[in-house]
């Protein structure tokens, strides 16, 4: 009986299995509305420096490292960046607009979401 049972739906079952790929690499209403791509960056609060989730930033090409700041004051800093995103920022200015995401409390820590 399973040999049998196997023999009989195997063919099916592989029909089926090719139209819903098919189905799954046509596009629909979800596939074609792009993805909006943002990067993310932890960046270490300074002394004394506090930052709230929401709040927007500017991330600043300081030499090899990158800095968040609030008006003129440094709020938060990343001393070894990712290259790829460090060149990007760097060759757009220098600048880039950062919203932080979630504050580590414990670390002194926040994630830093790049905008722009």
């Amino acid at each position: 009986m399973g040999l049998d049972f196997i023999r009989r739906t195997g063919g099916n079952f592989k029909k089926s299995w090719n139209k819903g790929a098919q189905s799954l690499a046509s596009p629909d209403l979800y596939t074609m509305n792009p993805e909006c791509v943002t990067r993310s960056i932890l960046g270490a609060l300074l002394p004394g420096a506090t930052a709230k989730p929401k709040e927007k930033l500017i991330l600043q090409c300081e030499g090899a490292a990158l800095v968040a700041y609030r008006d003129i004051a440094k709020v938060a800093s990343n001393s070894a960046p990712p290259a790829d995103l460090f060149s990007a920022i760097k060759s757009c200015g220098g600048y880039a607009l950062v919203v932080v995401e979630k504050v580590h409390e414990r670390s002194k820590m926040v994630d830093l979401l790049v905008k722009e």
